[in-house]
Order: C-alpha cells, then structure tokens, then sequence
C-alpha cells in the first residue's frame, strides 16, 4: 500500500476536504493484515480520524480470531484434528463445553466410587482379597439409589474398579452373575478422598 494517503490525512494543515483522503485510504486498508496497520500505527502521527479507522480494523481483527472456532459465525471452516492428536475428541480449554465435560466426569467418577462402596457394605467377605456380590442382589440394592446401575458398572470395570463375565448385564437373566470388586479397602477410601479433594463442590 503507498502510505502517501496516509501521511496526507494526518499532516492536512490547509484543512482541505477530507473525505476523498478517508474514501481511499479505507478502500485500500482491505488489502492490509493486522501486522502492517500496527506498524503504520507505531510510525506514523496520525490524526484522530486514521487511528478510529485503525481501532476499528484492529477491532475486526480480534472479532474474526475469537470467532474463528464458532461454528455459527459466517465462514467457518471446521479445523481437522489427527486421532493421534492430544486435542482430538476433547472440547477446547477454557470454553463451557469443557467446563460441561470435566463436571459430567467427576459426576461419573463419583458414581462408580458410590458403587464401590455399596459392594463392599453388602458383598461377601469370605475371601480376605476381594469383595463379591450377585448381580441380582447389587440390583436390588442400587435400583433404589440409582437406574443405572449397569452402566455405572460397565465404566467401573473399563477402569479396573470391579470384575464380572459377559460383555452386558440384564435384571434375572443374569442374577447369578458374580461382580468382584477389585478397587476396595484402603485403596477405595484413598481414591474416595482423592475425589474429594479434586472436587470439594460435588
């Protein structure tokens, strides 16, 4: 960009007509990025009327990096995140989904420590190393706390807290079916307080 409008609307001493300077100069600032406005700004003494239109441009140059991940705003273009990539399937930091998503898993870590604890209470202690309970009896006693108990313990054993066979649970078909609780004792009171700890609010 020749920076001649520019010199001429901050030195226009004679107070000629304005406006033509301002029509040109703002119909050459589309051609520009935002690091050469802010070098025109740091070495020129503009006059009010060209630093407004350099805030302003400065102004849309902020809005168009904030908007950038909206997928509401007009020409989004969905970034492309590898599998092997840290940030893929994760919400981005700071936004409210991530907010959403980390108090959805201390909802869930809770659950499955709860869970934990209702084995250990009504389980078979026969066996000093782990703490077994049927499914039928389980179901009997957490249908009344919560509905959905076999999820909670489909997460529970992804995470190694608990143990049983068969890929899905279901209420008499699989009363029999004996859980073992591997996460218990000293070791389920430390995780217990962990959590509190992590989450004094939940």
């Amino acid at each position: 960009m020749n920076f001649n409008v520019w010199e001429e609307i901050s030195t226009n001493t004679e107070n000629k007509p304005i406006r033509p300077f301002i029509s040109h100069f703002v119909s050459q600032l589309g051609s520009l990025d935002y690091p050469q406005l802010l070098v025109m700004a740091a070495c020129s003494s503009a006059s009010g009327v060209g630093q407004a239109i350099f805030k302003f441009r400065a102004m849309e140059h902020q809005e168009a990096v904030a908007s950038a991940d909206d997928v509401y705003a007009k020409g989004y273009t969905p970034k492309k995140t590898q599998k092997n990539s840290a940030e893929y399937g994760t919400p981005k930091p700071g936004t409210l989904t991530e907010a959403r998503a980390k108090k959805a898993a201390s909802h869930v870590a809770r659950e499955m420590l709860y869970l934990c604890e209702i084995i250990e209470d009504y389980g078979d202690r026969s066996n000093p190393e782990k703490v077994n309970i049927t499914f039928g009896k389980l179901f009997g006693v957490y249908e009344h706390i919560s509905d959905k108990v076999v999820g909670i313990l489909l997460r529970a054993r992804k995470h190694g807290m608990v143990d049983f066979e068969g890929e899905m649970l279901f209420q008499r078909r699989d009363d029999h079916v004996v859980i073992s609780l591997l996460l218990h004792g000293d070791k389920l009171k430390a995780a217990i307080i962990s959590h509190r700890e992590a989450n004094p609010s939940s």
